[in-house]
C-alpha cells in the first residue's frame, strides 16, 4: 500500500503543478478529494482494498505541503518547493476520522483500518474516551509509533502558577534554572562510539549496493534511540517547568548566527577556527530550539506566560551591580570584582533573563497577563 499512496501523493502535486503552469489555475484540496471515488474506480483493484479516509489524507497532505511553501517561515528563511516522494521517503500513513480502536486486556491498543495491518500500540498515557479525528502511523528507525488526535479534548485545568522563572538554555547544561534545576547532557559517549564506528563501515561500501543498505539500517536506529532519550528528557523538565511556574522567560537565541564559521576571508582570516568549529558541533546537539518549542507550546496549552528576550550579555552580567565583564566567569564560577560576589556561573544567566523580562515590564506597563503571550521582547 505504500506505493499506491505515494503514487497517489505525485500524482496530486503533479496535478497542482500542471494546473498552474498551463491555465494558472489554483488547485486546491476539495477540488482533489471530489476526484477520488472515480480514480478508485478506475484502479478498483489496487485502491479499493485501502480505506476510504487513507486515501483522503493524502490530499489533505499535499494541501498542507502547499500552505506551508506559501507561509512565511520564523526565522525568515524560504522554504522549499514541495517535492515528489519516492518509497522509502514516504514514511507515515494518516486516517482521517474515525476508526475503530480495539482495546485488549493488557493495556494495548490496535487500531483497525483497512489496508494496513494491525499493529499491538502501548500508548505512553491514558487514551480518552473521544473519538479521534486522525489516526497517524510513522515508520521510524526504532520502531512504528502511532499519534491520536482527538477532537473536543477537555484540558485538565492546572494548579495554581508560582512565581515567574527565567531558564537558560547552555552547552554543558541543556536546561538550567535558578532554583538549581537542570538537565545535564546525557552521556552517549558509547553512542557515539557506535555511530563512529558504523559510519566507518557505512563509508566503506558503495552507494547503491545492497551492503550500504544492510548497514545503514543499524546507523540510523542509533541515531533514533538517541534522539529519542534527548527528546523525552526535554518533555519531563518542560513539564516540571510548565506546572510550577506561571511565567517562563528563556533567552531568545540565534542558533545559525551562533554556529557562523569564523574562518573569515584570504585578506581577513579569523581566529581561533579549530576552538569554533568544536563548539559549532556541540550547539546543535544540545537541540535548544526543540526546547523552545516544547515549553512555548505546554504554556500556551496550560495558559501559562512565555517569553523570550535578547540573550545578550546574560551570561556576563552581575545581577547585583549590573557590571559586564567578561574575565567574571571563570569556567563554572563567576567572581564579580566590583561588588564581591561569588556564585556558580549558571544561575547568573537565568536572574538576569528573568530581570531583563521585569524591567521590561516596568518600562512597557505590560506586567504578566496572557495579552504578553507570543511578543517578541528585546533588551539592551
Amino acid at each position: 500500500m505504500p506505493g499506491w499512496l505515494r503514487w497517489l501523493y505525485n500524482s496530486a502535486l503533479a496535478g497542482r503543478k500542471a494546473a498552474w503552469e498551463e491555465r494558472s489555475k489554483s488547485v486546491t484540496y476539495f477540488d482533489q478529494s471530489e476526484c477520488l471515488p472515480q480514480l478508485r474506480k478506475a484502479e478498483l483493484d489496487q485502491l479499493g482494498s485501502v480505506y476510504g479516509n487513507v486515501l483522503e489524507a493524502t490530499p489533505s497532505r499535499v494541501d498542507k505541503v502547499f500552505n506551508a511553501f506559501f507561509q512565511p517561515r520564523r526565522d525568515g528563511a524560504k522554504q522549499g518547493f514541495p517535492r515528489f516522494k519516492l518509497t522509502s521517503r514516504l514514511r507515515a500513513i494518516e486516517c482521517l476520522r474515525s476508526p475503530t480502536l480495539w482495546a485488549r486486556g493488557n493495556g494495548r491498543y490496535v487500531p483497525r483500518i483497512k489496508g494496513l495491518p494491525r499493529v499491538a500500540v502501548e500508548p505512553q498515557r491514558e487514551v480518552p474516551t473521544l473519538e479521534p479525528k486522525l489516526v497517524r502511523t510513522t515508520r521510524t528507525d526504532v520502531g512504528i509509533n502511532v499519534d491520536l488526535v482527538l477532537d473536543g479534548a477537555d484540558e485538565q485545568p492546572l494548579a495554581p502558577s508560582g512565581p515567574a522563572i527565567g531558564i537558560d538554555l547552555g552547552v554543558a547544561d541543556q536546561l538550567a534554572t535558578r532554583e538549581g534545576e537542570r538537565v545535564t547532557r546525557v552521556d552517549d559517549s558509547q553512542q557515539r562510539q557506535t555511530i563512529r564506528k558504523r559510519s566507518r563501515a557505512v563509508g566503506r561500501c558503495k552507494k547503491g549496493r545492497r551492503t550500504r543498505s544492510k548497514r545503514v539500517r543499524p546507523l540510523a536506529r542509533v541515531h533514533g534511540k538517541r534522539h529519542e532519550s534527548k527528546r523525552n528528557a526535554r518533555h519531563r523538565a518542560s513539564t516540571r517547568l510548565v506546572h510550577r511556574h506561571g511565567a517562563l522567560v528563556a533567552a531568545d537565541l540565534r542558533i545559525n548566527a551562533m554556529t557562523r564559521s569564523p574562518k573569515g576571508t584570504a585578506e581577513a582570516t579569523g581566529s581561533n577556527v579549530r576552538h569554533k568549529a568544536g563548539l559549532s558541533r556541540s550547539i546543535p546537539s544540545q537541540s535548544r530550539g526543540l526546547s523552545q518549542g516544547q515549553l512555548a507550546c505546554k504554556a500556551e496549552r496550560a495558559g501559562r506566560i512565555f517569553e523570550q528576550v535578547d540573550p545578550a550579555y546574560t551570561s556576563r552580567r552581575c545581577h547585583r551591580c549590573a557590571e559586564v565583564e567578561a574575565s567574571h566567569r571563570q569556567s563554572k564560577r563567576y567572581a564579580c570584582k566590583l561588588c564581591g560576589y561569588s556564585g556558580d556561573a549558571d544561575a547568573i544567566a537565568p536572574i538576569n533573563i528573568l530581570q531583563a523580562l521585569n524591567a521590561l515590564a516596568v518600562a512597557s506597563n505590560l506586567g504578566h497577563d496572557r495579552g504578553t503571550v507570543g511578543k517578541r521582547l528585546s533588551w539592551r
